[in-house]
């Protein structure tokens, strides 16, 4: 069915109305917890997240970022489209990116689809980046709003519902993390159904100006005692094939070896907050009638490199950076189930879509993940589809070089800007320090995955799917 918004912020605006939710008998709520940098393997420092999320509901193994950085993730998910389709290529306008390429059309996007079709929405946390320079600004689509005008674990500032700023002080209780637990919990408490509440949290992401993140002071020094765990590729030599920007990246030292472990257990003990969150919220819901009728999604924009090829960093196409935790909890939805399907944080998007049942305005590149959300073996893509930049900071790469990969369950492509490329057998190799785009043996792969990339680097929703 085709139809027309009412609303002034998207007049005219064509609409596409999926099918009625095949999950639930009314509509249901939703609840996004979103870390920021949240690299898959911390969960197993998570242990009310996994009892409390993916001991009652779906853990997807093999979800991708679709653009591995902050602000560009967040308008996938917003908008349901890649980067090269919403317009958002990277955390500034010197990417191309940043809130100031967002702002132009997030009245078309999932909050005002969602508040348009009678949901009462809330944000608390991190936005998009760049939006720390708006005067006060409530994006359209959300009722209640505390977006963060300043995002510090301490000495943040965000905007209150009436028009006022309020700053964080060095009071124990005005940590990040507890202050939005509160905030959220609250913003449930007094909800009326149906609602959508997003958390985004700065967790695990470096203190600004800093080198680490800063934990909860409850949780600070819990992972002295524990080492991290390398990688075959931790400050590796080994970067055989790889784009020759990685050959300017200098080797850790002993030192900073030793300052990388910090930064390690620092990252993993501010985790610890957002899982007492994680509780909070899900004991929230079951106290006020909501948790039977309600989807929890939680998950990451994207992930993060420890020092894998020497570098501690998003943005890249290595598995660390682009692979990102998701977990989701509903009603219908079956308990301790894991898919290892190849899913995007665009589904999310579609996925909420579908099950609200609500009507949209942009031609959505993800799918949803409904049908996923049982125990039944369905069809579903081969191939997703990733970009990003190899050196955000420019430190090493003047030029801004960027990527395209095309990664599927077994095989991993990537073409460069700059027309370098890569290949990786994930079977024999799933640390990527060596690419075979040079083998004659996988001269086959190669050329089905350049024709792969060819096709959707300019793919728009139906052509963005593979088969």
């Amino acid at each position: 069915m085709i139809t027309l918004l009412k609303s002034a912020a998207a007049m005219a605006i064509l609409l596409f109305m999926p099918p009625a939710p095949a999950l639930a008998q009314s509509r249901p709520n939703f609840v996004m917890i979103m870390t920021d940098d949240q690299d898959l393997a911390s969960l197993a420092y998570m242990p009310k997240t996994r009892a409390l999320l993916a001991d009652k509901g779906v853990t997807f193994s093999n979800n991708f970022a679709q653009f591995p950085l902050c602000c560009p993730s967040r308008a996938t998910i917003l908008s349901g489209q890649f980067a090269h389709n919403n317009g958002v290529r990277g955390n500034s306008p010197v990417w191309n990116g940043g809130y100031a390429a967002w702002k132009p059309t997030e009245g078309n996007s999932l909050a005002p689809w969602m508040q348009n079709s009678g949901y009462q929405t809330a944000f608390v946390g991190k936005y998009l980046n760049d939006y720390e320079r708006e005067t006060y600004y409530v994006p359209p689509g959300w009722a209640k709003w505390r977006g963060l005008k300043k995002v510090n674990y301490w000495g943040w500032i965000d905007y209150n519902g009436d028009g006022t700023l309020k700053t964080g002080t060095g009071a124990e209780e005005d940590y990040l993390t507890d202050n939005q637990t509160k905030r959220s919990v609250n913003l449930i408490k007094f909800a009326e159904p149906p609602f959508m509440n997003f958390t985004w949290t700065f967790a695990p992401h470096v203190d600004t100006g800093t080198t680490t993140a800063i934990p909860a002071p409850r949780h600070t020094g819990l992972f002295d005692a524990i080492a991290m765990t390398r990688s075959p590729a931790f400050n590796t030599q080994h970067t055989t094939g790889k784009h020759p920007l990685f050959a300017a990246f200098p080797p850790l030292s002993p030192a900073s070896e030793a300052a990388a472990e910090i930064n390690w257990r620092r990252y993993t003990e501010s985790l610890l907050a957002v899982d007492d969150m994680v509780e909070a919220i899900v004991n929230q819901l079951t106290v006020s009638g909501h948790i039977n009728n309600t989807y929890i999604i939680f998950t990451s924009d994207n992930g993060n490199l420890h020092w894998e090829f020497k570098r501690n960093e998003k943005l890249l196409p290595y598995e660390r950076s682009i692979r990102t935790p998701l977990i989701i909890r509903g009603p219908g939805v079956p308990q301790g189930v894991t898919r290892n399907e190849l899913v995007l944080d665009a589904d999310l998007t579609a996925t909420i879509l579908d099950l609200a049942g609500t009507a949209y305005g942009r031609v959505l590149d993800g799918k949803s993940l409904a049908p996923l959300l049982s125990t039944n073996a369905v069809p579903w893509r081969s191939a997703v589809f990733l970009t990003g930049l190899y050196d955000g900071g420019q430190v090493y790469d003047q030029s801004y070089t960027r990527w395209n990969a095309v990664r599927t369950a077994t095989r991993k492509y990537i073409r460069a800007s700059d027309g370098h490329e890569e290949l990786y057998d994930l079977d024999a190799d799933l640390w990527e320090r060596f690419s075979v785009v040079a083998d004659p043996f996988y001269a086959g792969d190669l050329a089905a995955l350049r024709a792969l990339e060819a096709q959707l680097k300019t793919c728009a929703g139906a052509s963005c799917w593979v088969e």
